[in-house]
């Protein structure tokens, strides 16, 4: 039997010391998996990584569980990956491949817990630890993204993790059918009657508010769309659009102002839904 040693963790997260077990929750492609007493909870083990109840979480993600007695290890087969859990064993079969962890399945009130993120990583499923909201999240999406629930004002919404923008903004969306709604939110607090000194393209110095800024803003993005549709086949030859030039020139000359702009305004419209649209594509 070959035997591969995982250069890095592939077993369950490290708990905030203190932290509630029962609070942590799991997930499987935006569904919350429904713990109780009866299918048993998760729970940190004596290394401070999370248990969880195994039959319940590999049955949601669509694998078959069997228990050989006489072996004393859980058969976990889905499509063409089977994966041995030995009881007490600090390491797992993946196709009659030996991977060495550094936790094992335990065996907890007449329950198996396994270490979930090793197990659900073999059949190729991605496993996200999210600090936010205390959740395991396990997707079958392609990307790196990933939702959980929203909070607060957004609750009912799904909040979307993982994109090249989420250190600058949230995103939430809901769905009803096909319907989309999405909502944004800059991840800074700010004040919108802040007044800023700046030269506009006049050479004069302006004391403007951070709202009169970005009303101009929106007002250019509205004038550069209604000159394009205007000029189409003048800009098609190489006519400049006068209003994206002003937009750029406050872009240079104010640029963290801009920058907050676009993260709120409409110009993160398109990066809203784009992002949108690539995760809800990523599933296989």
């Amino acid at each position: 039997m070959r035997v591969r040693k995982l250069g890095v963790c592939l077993l369950l997260f490290l708990l905030v010391v203190g932290m509630n077990v029962h609070a942590v929750g799991v997930m499987f492609n935006q569904n919350e998996i429904a713990f109780n007493e009866n299918t048993g909870l998760p729970y940190a083990d004596s290394q401070g990584r999370i248990q969880v109840p195994l039959r319940l979480s590999m049955e949601t993600i669509g694998a078959a569980v069997e228990w050989d007695d006489v072996n004393k290890l859980a058969v976990i087969k889905r499509g063409e990956t089977t994966v041995n859990v030995p009881l007490g064993k600090k390491f797992i079969e993946i196709n009659d491949i030996k991977v060495e962890t550094d936790t094992e399945a335990a065996s907890k009130n007449g329950r198996i817990y396994l270490p979930i993120r090793a197990v659900a990583e073999a059949f190729g499923i991605k496993v996200f630890w999210d600090a936010d909201t205390k959740y395991v999240v396990m997707s079958t999406n392609s990307t790196n993204m990933y939702t959980v629930n929203g909070q607060g004002e957004y609750l009912g919404f799904r909040w979307l993790k993982g994109h090249e923008l989420q250190d600058r903004i949230n995103i939430y969306y809901e769905k009803e059918g096909y319907m989309q709604h999405a909502a944004w939110k800059l991840k800074k607090d700010i004040d919108i009657n802040e007044k800023i000194e700046w030269i506009d393209e006049d050479g004069k110095k302006k004391i403007s508010s951070r709202k009169g800024i970005y009303d101009l803003l929106d007002a250019y993005v509205l004038q550069s769309k209604l000159f394009a549709m205007e000029n189409k086949k003048y800009i098609s030859s190489g006519l400049s659009n006068p209003y994206v030039e002003k937009m750029d020139y406050i872009r240079i000359t104010i640029p963290s102002v801009y920058e907050d702009w676009a993260d709120t305004g409409p110009a993160r419209e398109y990066d809203v839904s784009n992002l949108i649209m690539q995760y809800d594509n990523g599933f296989n």
